[in-house]
């Protein structure tokens, strides 16, 4: 199994909203002060229009310490 397919297996249908709410990022305003993410960015992916982009990624998971591979994750099944 791939680290890829592992995280997507994890993550399953999770939103980014579920994965920042336990950590304390409630909204996409704090989202964007908590990772320097223009706040339309973080809408977008606070809504959930956007899945995360490396780069956009890299900010949460450098501002959060969720893992990178996580936030990637998003928006994947667990098939090869």
């Amino acid at each position: 199994m791939t680290a890829k397919i592992f995280w997507a297996i994890l993550v399953g249908d999770m939103t980014l909203q579920d994965l920042l709410k336990p950590i304390g990022i409630k909204s996409a305003k704090h989202l964007a002060e908590k990772t320097g993410l223009s706040k339309q960015a973080a809408h977008a992916l606070w809504t959930g229009k956007y899945l995360p982009g490396r780069k956009s990624a890299i900010s949460i998971s450098d501002a959060t310490e969720l893992p990178l591979g996580l936030l990637l994750a998003l928006g994947q099944d667990g098939d090869p």
